[in-house]
């Protein structure tokens, strides 16, 4: 494994096994600790100057989102399986039009005021994975159903490689769900939101017979 990136400074308001699971799971998601490889703990808390106990237990939370493996006596990354991109990009769609439903019959209009406000001020680029990540993490918040944001963030992170392999479409797309939002218009928010989120076929992608 590679020496590691220093974590930001506000991950000292989490507890250590909180900590390390962000942590983790940017490393994992940004290909600091390889594909399909065995974890070694030992040297994984040696480096991340952690204690095996919180060590262990950001891993296990790591296994139970998908981002990693069980294998017997520890702990695995997943195989690079560019198949794997489709069907994982199906779900990401299906859990934000749930909470693009949500959103729409449950946040005040105050409320998507201040996120078109704060998608204007911040203009997070949609050619970049993270400010793409940031405006859906940031929409499925506005449904006030935490747990879709839990299913959603390591998703996100599981998508990340290939997408930042594949890149991502610079477009209007943000500010055009954003408004749609805004006017209360379910139809054209639907929509732009599935043909922005629709998956784009990978060039590793095995073709089939």
């Amino acid at each position: 494994m590679r020496d590691f990136p220093s974590p930001p400074a506000n991950a000292r308001t989490r507890t250590r096994a909180q900590q390390l699971h962000a942590d983790l799971a940017g490393l994992v998601a940004d290909g600091h600790i390889p594909a399909d490889c065995r974890i070694n703990e030992n040297r994984l808390a040696a480096q991340l100057g952690a204690s095996r106990t919180p060590l262990r237990e950001a891993l296990n939370r790591l296994a139970g989102e998908g981002l990693i493996r069980a294998i017997p006596g520890g702990f695995a990354t997943l195989p690079d399986d560019p198949t794997a991109f489709t069907p994982l990009a199906r779900i990401r769609q299906a859990i934000e039009l749930v909470a693009l439903d949500l959103t729409l019959h449950t946040a005040p209009p105050h409320q998507i005021a201040q996120f078109v406000a704060w998608l204007e001020h911040n203009d997070p680029c949609p050619a970049d994975v993270r400010g793409d990540e940031a405006f859906h993490l940031r929409l499925c918040d506005l449904a006030q159903a935490p747990e879709l944001t839990c299913r959603l963030r390591p998703l996100l992170l599981r998508l990340r490689p290939y997408r930042t392999a594949q890149g991502v479409t610079a477009d209007q797309a943000h500010h055009r769900i954003a408004l749609a939002l805004a006017r209360q218009d379910r139809a054209a928010a639907r929509a732009f939101l599935t043909a922005h989120l629709a998956p784009a076929p990978l060039a590793e992608a095995a073709t089939p017979d």
